[in-house]
């Protein structure tokens, strides 16, 4: 994302496909929202997209809004999408419960699931939930309004236009036919594409018709159409970490040597140790993989082998070649190799021009961007799953892009899909082809909540951009005067939070007054890059013609894409021998090093809108005298409540302890909250408990409540933690399907790492995988009693473990009034009770006071909390009932 002179783009070809067919029905009256039931769950709410669904409260707002839309409509005997809420963390049996009476279409959270019913398994959803003695607390239809991004809710007074918009269906027979319909009727703007269950188009239809699109049968999202555009040596010195000083409050290299830097680590000449990069963008140089850029070739001597392993041309321009320039610098700020020698080479302080991050590592290009500014995907099948399903059998081991839609952190269609292609890059192959797609966050900051798409997706590496050092107060051609600390926050770059309030940008990375090499193609014009602010604006510095400069996230990217590439080398020689890294892994390695940044515009704690986890410390990552323990996807949660743990110990007293789990989730709905497996990492040191993103400043604190949102968490200790150390993770809410093609529809795996723990040398625990621990469930019964006429009775509630338990189990209780009073009705209680390991049951009694009065029944609760040793099944209430005698 170069900051400035950029060509607009075209509607793109991605999109989400979602309308119904000509005469589908909108979903009835019959089995609409029911009472809550009396078991009350863990949450009343459902995060729906920029609204909050209570679902304890009769429909206000959006949703009172359109069910008076629909009011009067009689009950319609078709399929419909309705929402189904269940009382805590999702268990494997009910899901299989509603897996057979439903299509689940998504999982939504607190605890719902977006299903696609016939009316009487809707109407069988009702009754349960209004039964409440069962798992389903609330069900009710998904109403159109819900259908719609916030954008579109409004119509415009004006409807005599049209609008782009993007919509997905869900993929079966009814959306396919809602698909046809809308070919027929309307104009289509790329390729339908069906992925992990939904199907998405993009179209142009009049503006009076979204709202009715909106409440047809299968559509489960309308959203507009948001158009992507394209977003030296002193760059990979900042990442080197150990090379950094502080001069005057600004943080800056000491000086070049960057190349002697990673000679000294080890990393091989051999480009084939590393994989393949592939720079999504607007072509490389001539469009071929003999480039006349020298940097791309072996030791940046163009008699040598050309580093560029593919050059993919997926727009409907006869070159794969890169005129605007913008492409181009990318693929060198990745891997540009230069060792050369005076003022052709280096600046006035002895850095190298051009010298990328990754200078012996394999490069590509995918051209995604026309000569004239367009996106357009024509050759590679007009969808994103295609373009990356391309990039894929070209050799991609990952992907940087430099690109994105102005969304203001929403998870969109296209944040869906890269979800999805994190884990599989290509649905034609048997198995899961993981990639990691490194992702620019935008350039529309300083507020928050800009982050772009899809650079909003949860299983992207999401990049913003600090300060260069290099050349303060020198005029770039974007207007970019600031290159003097990369401390600071570049007041450009997007912040977070996402639409959902998951944190944005991952990492930091130098984005302002990057050097790189310009396209030596005929034609050059080098508008996609900021170049010198007068003159030959094409180039920087001036009297040359190889190389050029830019300001943008679109450069802090490809260097932590060039950063990845190193890592994934590393990780294959050093870390775990033969093995690669899945994006988890790399994700995690990545964020396990963080420099904090305390310049302008950074600050805070961990992880933040501004910083994330800050710039990756490269040095500190591959320091080999500093132990490291790794697991990599050898754990599989398949039920929540389950734990992983791994004892121990600190190598190196008087250094930091970090701890980083990461997981490649299962994509989330786009008409509400992304987040599905909610994983919990949690670091007992010192007799203390850690809980992952709880930090103040750099460092972990204790306290502070589990992270149900971001799919990476970390633990930061300081230099003096000493001792054994448990790392623990819980699968708090295993409710989608996180690993698919296995036969279990409830899943996760992870990825861990920690540094400065272990034994004093390199660990591959690759080969011994930690055991899964299951605690047994805890759940408390409903009880009833006649009152009596005098006197007290004893009214006993059943607390039940589903197994018994190898150690004591302790929770706390308490009563709660309801139509029953206390001290009148009954007499309150609360206490702590051990459950002795081996046992299953114990029995919490509360007595009952009776009287002559003729009355209705009576109702309290008894409320347990504070579970040690056993998962707490629900919200750990139940319902004590006075029945009247008289």
């Amino acid at each position: 994302m170069t900051r400035t002179r950029l060509h607009p783009a075209a509607v793109p070809v991605v999109a989400v496909l979602a309308l119904a067919a000509a005469g589908a029905a909108v979903p009835g009256r019959a089995a609409e929202a029911v009472p809550r039931a009396s078991v009350q769950p863990d949450s009343t709410s459902i995060h729906l997209r920029g609204v909050d669904l209570d679902t304890s409260a009769p429909p206000q707002g959006l949703a009172a809004r359109a069910r008076a839309a629909v009011d009067g409509t009689a009950p319609v005997p078709g399929r419909q999408l309705r929402l189904v809420q269940y009382a805590g963390p999702i268990q494997p049996r009910w899901y299989a419960a509603l897996e057979a009476r439903a299509r689940v279409v998504s999982y939504v959270p607190d605890h719902a699931y977006l299903v696609w019913v016939t009316q009487a398994d809707a109407e069988a959803l009702a009754a349960e939930a209004a039964d409440g003695d069962g798992a389903v607390v609330w069900s009710g239809p998904l109403d159109p309004a819900y259908r719609l991004a916030p954008e579109l809710r409004d119509p415009p007074d004006d409807t005599s236009g049209t609008v782009d918009i993007t919509l997905q269906v869900v993929d079966n027979p009814a959306g396919a036919a809602a698909v046809a319909s809308l070919e027929a009727s309307a104009t289509v703007l790329g390729e339908p594409y069906d992925l992990a269950g939904l199907t998405t188009v993009s179209v142009r239809v009049p503006a009076a018709d979204v709202e009715g699109l909106a409440a047809l049968a299968p559509v489960v999202d309308v959203e507009p159409v948001a158009a992507p555009e394209p977003l030296d040596e002193v760059q990979g010195q900042l990442l080197a970490g150990d090379a950094v000083v502080r001069v005057g409050g600004r943080t800056r290299p000491s000086g070049p040597g960057y190349l002697a830097w990673l000679d000294r680590l080890g990393f091989p000449h051999d480009p084939s140790a590393y994989p393949q990069v592939v720079v999504v963008d607007d072509g490389l140089d001539n469009g071929s993989v003999s480039t006349g850029v020298d940097d791309l070739y072996l030791q940046g001597r163009r008699t040598n082998a050309s580093r560029v392993a593919s050059n993919v041309n997926c727009t409907r321009d006869s070159q794969a070649d890169g005129l605007a320039g913008h492409g181009t610098i990318n693929v060198g700020i990745v891997g540009g190799y230069n060792d050369g020698t005076g003022a052709a080479n280096v600046d006035a302080n002895g850095f190298h021009y051009g010298l990328g991050v990754s200078p012996w590592g394999r490069v590509g290009s995918l051209k995604v961007f026309r000569n004239n500014g367009d996106f357009d995907l024509t050759v590679c099948g007009g969808t994103v799953s295609a373009m990356v399903r391309r990039a894929y059998l070209a050799g991609a081991g990952l992907t940087s892009n430099s690109w994105g839609s102005a969304v203001n952190g929403a998870y969109d269609a296209q944040a869906r899909a890269y979800d999805v292609l994190t884990r599989d890059a290509s649905s034609a192959v048997a198995g899961n082809q993981e990639m990691l797609h490194v992702f620019a966050a935008g350039n529309a900051g300083a507020d928050a909540g800009t982050i772009s798409s899809p650079a909003s997706a949860k299983n992207v590496l999401t990049v913003g951009a600090t300060e260069n050092v290099r050349d303060q107060d020198t005029l770039d051609g974007c207007g970019e005067v600031n290159g003097d600390s990369d401390s600071d926050i570049a007041d450009f770059s997007s912040r977070g939070p996402t639409a959902d309030l998951r944190v944005k940008p991952d990492l930091v990375a130098a984005g302002t007054h990057v050097q790189g090499p310009a396209s030596q193609v005929s034609g050059y014009v080098g508008d996609g890059v900021c170049g010198a602010a007068s003159g030959d604006q094409r180039y920087y510095p001036a009297g040359q013609t190889r190389y050029t400069w830019s300001s943008g996230t679109s450069h802090s990217t490809p260097a932590i894409a060039g950063a990845a590439s190193l890592v994934q080398s590393w990780y294959g020689r050093v870390l775990a021998p033969g093995a690669t890294a899945s994006p988890a892994m790399l994700k995690a390695l990545l964020l396990s090093t963080p420099r904090y940044l305390d310049g302008t515009g950074a600050g805070g704690s961990l992880p933040s809108s501004a910083q994330g986890y800050g710039v990756p410390d490269l040095g500190e990552l591959f320091d080999p005298t500093t132990a490291r323990f790794a697991t990599d996807q050898q754990t599989l949660l398949t039920a929540s409540g389950q734990t992983w743990t791994r004892d121990l110990a600190v190598t190196d007293p008087t250094e930091p302890v970090r701890v980083t789990l990461a997981w490649t989730d299962a994509p989330g709905s786009t008409v509400g909250s992304a987040y599905v497996n909610d994983l919990d990492l949690e670091v007992l040191a010192g007799g203390q408990t850690y809980r992952g993103n709880v930090f103040s400043g750099a460092t972990s604190v204790t306290g502070g409540s589990a992270d149900p949102r971001n799919n990476v968490e970390s633990v930061f200790l300081p230099p003096g933690t000493t001792g054994p150390v448990t790392l623990r993770v819980r699968g708090t809410n295993i409710a989608g399907d996180g690993v698919p093609g296995n036969a279990t529809p409830l899943d996760q795996d992870f990825a861990l790492t920690a540094g400065n723990v272990g034994v004093p040398q390199v660990v591959t625990p690759v080969d011994t995988p930690s055991p899964v621990t299951t605690q047994p469930s805890l759940s408390v019964a409903g009880a009833k009693v006649r009152e009596g006429d005098r006197g007290t009775r004893r009214l006993a509630f059943t607390v039940s473990l589903s197994a018994p338990s190898s150690s004591p189990v302790t929770f706390a209780w308490r009563t709660r009034n309801g139509t029953a009073r206390a001290p009148s009705d009954y007499r309150a209680g609360r206490g702590t009770v051990t459950v002795p390991a081996g046992t299953t049951s114990v029995r919490l009694v509360v007595r009952v006071r009776g009287d002559r009065r003729p009355e209705r029944d009576e109702r309290f609760r008894v409320v347990v909390s504070g579970v040690s040793g056993a998962v707490l099944q629900g919200s750990g209430t139940a319902t004590g009932r006075i029945r009247d005698d008289d």
